[in-house]
């Protein structure tokens, strides 16, 4: 039979028969010899194969929604996190920024992009990118005519924050096909 998710998984140990239920202990005996026992009671072998599960399978999908797992402001704001992922143990990856933003004829502002990382615990530099930003100006003479100025310009830098997000994105991806291998292995395993 071919699961389409964890829940049917389970869903199938549940409904096991007597006879079943030793043939799935067996099966997976055969690979991992000692690992499960038999026993007269359906419900005590059940319980033994939910557990082992469980124990195997770090991910419950009943216990995430992918929507909470990460957040991301749609407008840049210079207060609180513009992104953040968590993965399925709870580590965190946000991006924020430090700086502000003091428009002033001829002048310049320094934005900092900066991230902490507890998922892949990558470190780049002190900083992880910047946004910087050269304000324009204009000079008349007297006549009222344009006599020199300057056109305003920015420049980003946010190649660590990339780099990052997909380490993060790898990170997060390696531990759904962990945890579906290790599902994979179990169900063919025991011949479920």
């Amino acid at each position: 039979m071919q699961y389409t998710d964890y829940s049917e998984v389970i869903e199938t140990i549940s409904e096991l028969d007597l006879v079943k239920a030793q043939n799935v202990i067996n099966n997976f005996n055969r690979i991992e010899a000692g690992t499960l026992h038999m026993n007269e009671d359906l419900e005590v072998m059940q319980d033994e194969i939910l557990e082992l599960f469980k124990d195997r399978i770090n991910l419950d999908p009943e216990d995430f929604e992918s929507e909470e797992m990460w957040k991301c402001e749609e407008v840049f704001n210079f207060t609180g996190n513009l992104l953040e992922f968590k993965d399925f143990d709870n580590n965190n990856f946000r991006v924020y920024v430090e700086g502000e933003l003091n428009p002033e004829d001829g002048g310049s502002d320094h934005i900092l992009i900066k991230f902490v990382d507890n998922i892949t615990n990558n470190t780049y530099s002190s900083y992880s990118g910047d946004i910087e930003v050269y304000y324009g100006y204009l000079n008349f003479d007297e006549d009222g005519t344009p006599s020199d100025g300057i056109k305003h310009n920015f420049n980003i830098e946010l190649e660590n924050i990339l780099e990052a997000c997909e380490d993060v994105y790898n990170q997060i991806k390696n531990q759904i096909e962990k945890e579906k291998a290790t599902l994979y292995y179990l169900i063919n395993s025991m011949g479920l």
